[in-house]
Formats: C-alpha cells, structure tokens, sequence
C-alpha cells in the first residue's frame, strides 16, 4: 500500500468516526439540540454554567476533527503515490 492510499485509508476511519460521534461538519445542530435537553431537564443556575462547557468540549472536539480532517486532505493531495 502506497503513502497515499494509505492517507486515504486513515482519511476514510476519519470521516466514519467523526460521524459516529456526531461531530461531522453540521454538528453544531446536534450540539443545540443536546444543551436544550439538557437544559430543558436541569432548571438551575449551575445547569446553565454546565451546558456552556458542554458546548465548549464539542465545538473543540468538533474543531480539532475539522482540523485533522483538513490536515489530511492536504497531505493525501501532497503524497505522489
């Protein structure tokens, strides 16, 4: 296996984790929709303080699987093989 059938191997187990996790590009919605049930289910101050940092570890999350998808995007159209 070549450098760059093996990027497009690695690019593939990428794109099936990032959608089995929910964090394919569009998750935001998934994200909107999981702090309003959670929300929705805690009524109180610390809650809400709970559903932003939730929110911040998926869009990091989401983020850094963005990146290292691009990441290897680019090298598999950098490798020659």
């Amino acid at each position: 296996m070549g450098k760059k059938a093996s990027i497009a191997a690695v690019k593939t187990q990428v794109s099936t984790s990032r959608n089995s996790l929910g964090l394919s590009d569009g998750a935001a919605a998934k994200t909107e929709s999981l702090v309003k049930d959670l929300s929705s289910a805690w009524k109180s101050p610390k809650a809400e303080d709970y559903a932003t940092q939730i929110t911040e570890v998926i869009t990091s999350a989401s983020a850094l699987w963005s990146s290292l998808a691009d990441e290897l995007q680019d090298a598999y159209n950098a490798a020659t093989d």
